[in-house]
């Protein structure tokens, strides 16, 4: 989600906010569970306003929203697999430098780093969840070389993916 965004209606979330701040001191078992519940409802909503209109909060025509919600999807489709800007442009049947902007536009980041960040969430999950090794994980989701994944993976998260599997490793041994 970009940083901020413009609504069409307010009081959906005003009534959200209003709702999860009822919940929020009640020490009832049943609270946690309830404010998660808004909270996702409150997020979901938020991307379905984000995929309606661009970063600054103008109304995107259809044609529009439907090329950034299949660049998307592609992206998220085939993050193992070498994509470039002219594959994506292709995709949605768009020239490269107007998908480029369009998507910036309408996300807040580039496609490449719509690509990157994807990467580096499925392989954060990858690290906690199996016993593959680093290069393993780094080839899995996409990145071209070990080095690269590494430098991406720091630059993005602050530490190393093994010292992030370490980090994570500990954190749930100790509860």
């Amino acid at each position: 989600l970009p940083v901020s965004v413009t609504v069409a209606d307010e009081e959906p979330y005003i009534d959200l906010f209003r709702r999860i701040a009822a919940r929020f001191p009640d020490t009832d078992d049943c609270a946690p569970l309830e404010m998660t519940g808004l909270l996702m409802l409150l997020i979901a909503n938020l991307q379905k306003e984000c995929r309606m209109t661009g970063i600054h909060g103008r109304k995107l025509p259809r044609v529009q929203r439907n090329a950034i919600a299949t660049a998307r999807a592609m992206i998220n489709e085939n993050y193992r697999q070498e994509l470039s800007l002219r594959v994506l442009a292709d995709g949605v049947h768009l020239n490269p430098n107007y998908f480029h902007r369009l998507f910036t536009a309408a996300c807040g980041i580039t496609p490449l780093q719509y690509l990157t960040e994807v990467r580096i969430s499925h392989a954060k999950y990858e690290l906690l969840n199996t016993d593959r090794s680093v290069t393993e994980i780094a080839e899995l989701c996409g990145f071209s070389t070990y080095n690269y994944f590494c430098t991406v993976f720091r630059k993005r998260c602050g530490m190393s993916p093994r010292d992030f599997r370490k980090k994570a490793n500990n954190y749930y041994d100790t509860k």
